[in-house]
This record gives structure tokens, sequence and C-alpha cells, in this order.
């Protein structure tokens, strides 16, 4: 069961995001505007393999479930 952690779920969301993305229309895409707002900048080797424990469990649910996701503009 994945932990409250802004880093971890951040970081899951943005792999979420670009892995999974439909295009610009799609609500995965439209996370950007969040991450923005946040001053969310990825690392550079940022991917689903890089993410913690924690990070691999919330972007496996995230895959599992993606109705989950809402806009959060």
């Amino acid at each position: 069961m994945p932990w409250f952690d802004r880093f971890d779920i951040v970081e899951a969301y943005w792999c979420y995001m670009v892995e999974w993305h439909g295009g610009q229309g799609s609500k995965e895409y439209k996370l950007t505007c969040v991450f923005h707002r946040l001053r969310f900048h990825p690392r550079p080797d940022l991917c689903a393999d890089t993410l913690t424990e924690n990070g691999r469990a919330i972007y496996d649910a995230l895959v599992a479930n993606p109705r989950k996701l809402r806009d959060r503009r």
C-alpha cells in the first residue's frame, strides 16, 4: 500500500503522464498545468524504472486504474 510522500506522488504522476497521455487534449496531458503550478522540474533520468518503491506503487495504481485520475487544473 503506497503512503503519502509528495515527491513520490509528483514523480509517479509525471511518469504516468509522460508514458500514457493520449495527446494534448487528454486528461493525462492536462496534468502539465499542475506540474507547472508546482514548479516541478523532473530529473533527467526520471522514468517508471527509477521511481522509489513507494513511487512505483503509486505509478502502478495509476496504470491499473486510470479512471481515478481527475482534472485538477
